[in-house]
């Protein structure tokens, strides 16, 4: 059985039954000729590529090109790129259809079973880890699942072409230190890891970390923020304790308040109702004062009001307090449980008062003997002589 290796460096699996047997042998012939076949299959293909862009030729063969400044070999690359897209775009496609052959392999390999799969990070973003086909059940219905299955998740391969050569690293720092310089220095600081990241260093990933550690760090000034910040919050909070002080003492002066305006309401309504009563107590005992008082209040601007108030309806007392009795009396016992001899000087006629009102003046007095002359009323009023 005669098979076609690709090189002298693969890997054959002979068949230990087969070569067993006698006169089995394992050989490896080379075909000089094909050799020649491949050959020139390769320098038709170089061929091919000067023909479709002469210019860019030599500079991809490794010859000296037809460019005479740097401007002119940049075109020259862009040129060849665009004339080799084609070519570039089934390599693109080869290699996407290989990367679905190997993740088909890898998913038969992995099945239904549980792994860990570690996501290789860089030197700005850390490695991460997805599990894959871990059993869980969904929280509401019970009902156990696989979460990340990976029979029945359909995968795609996606390849990006990123030159990684140390040229095209050092033109990235180089761009990228021209765009930091003109950053404000808060951005500057938050771009620090990046432009690290770009540098060609064996301790690059310790810089990284180191940049971020100290970024994370409090400026000076960012710390005299927050004990200015502490400050004013404590400052509120003091504020705050004595305006609910302050509150406090004002409710307790509202209700203080509130009593004095119902204790004074009620001391209105008192005094009015004892004002009703004198005011009766007067029209009762001289009538004649209604209509003067009328005339008074008539020319005070006095308006009736629409709607009259509410009878009051004060009780009637059955018995009238006693008056003008003389001492000893018992109110609410009557004359009748007083001595004898005290109810004979009541009944006996009251001395004329000398002074009836303090108003007018006292009441002139009669002299011991009468009358005469210019003193009497009339000339009959003498006295005999």
């Amino acid at each position: 059985m005669n098979h076609l290796l690709v090189g002298p460096d693969a890997d054959i699996v002979l068949n230990a039954a087969h070569m067993a047997q006698p006169g089995a042998k394992f050989e490896v012939k080379r075909d000089f000729q094909a050799n020649a076949q491949q050959l020139e299959q390769l320098q038709n293909a170089r061929n091919a590529i000067e023909r479709i862009n002469p210019a860019a030729a030599g500079a991809f063969s490794g010859r000296r090109g037809t460019a005479n400044s740097g401007v002119q070999e940049q075109t020259q690359v862009d040129q060849a790129n665009q004339s080799l897209a084609h070519m570039m775009g089934n390599q693109k496609r080869a290699r996407t259809q290989v990367g679905d052959m190997l993740v088909a392999m890898i998913v038969q390999d992995i099945g239904s079973s549980q792994h860990a799969v570690v996501i290789e990070g860089d030197d700005v973003t850390p490695a991460r880890t997805v599990v894959l086909n871990k059993p869980e059940a969904d929280p509401l219905t019970g009902v156990p699942y696989l979460s990340n299955d990976l029979q029945r998740t359909m995968l795609q391969v996606g390849l990006q072409d990123v030159p990684s050569s140390p040229t095209y690293r050092g033109q990235q720092l180089n761009a990228l230190s021209e765009s930091i310089k003109s950053l404000p220095p808060q951005y500057q600081a938050a771009a620090m890891p990046f432009l690290a990241s770009l540098m060609d260093v064996p301790f690059k990933r310790a810089l990284v970390e180191a940049l971020r550690n100290a970024a994370a760090q409090e400026s000076p000034e960012q710390v005299e923020k927050r004990i200015q910040k502490a400050v004013a919050d404590a400052l509120a909070k003091a504020g705050n304790d004595l305006k609910a002080r302050e509150l406090d003492m004002k409710e307790r002066k509202t209700e203080a308040e509130i009593r004095k305006l119902m204790a004074d309401a009620v001391q209105v309504g008192v005094q009015a109702a004892f004002a009703a009563m004198q005011g009766g107590a007067q029209v009762a005992q001289m009538p004649m004062v209604a209509p003067i008082a009328d005339a008074i209040m008539q020319g005070a601007g006095y308006k009736r009001p629409m709607q009259g108030g509410d009878d009051p309806n004060f009780p009637t007392p059955a018995q009238t307090a006693a008056m003008n009795i003389k001492d000893p009396y018992i109110q609410g016992q009557g004359p009748a449980l007083v001595a004898p001899e005290a109810q004979g000087e009541a009944s006996a006629a009251l001395p004329v008062r000398e002074n009836t009102s303090p108003t007018f003046p006292a009441r002139a007095g009669e002299g011991a003997n009468g009358m005469d002359g210019i003193e009497t009323a009339r000339p009959t009023d003498n006295v005999p002589a």
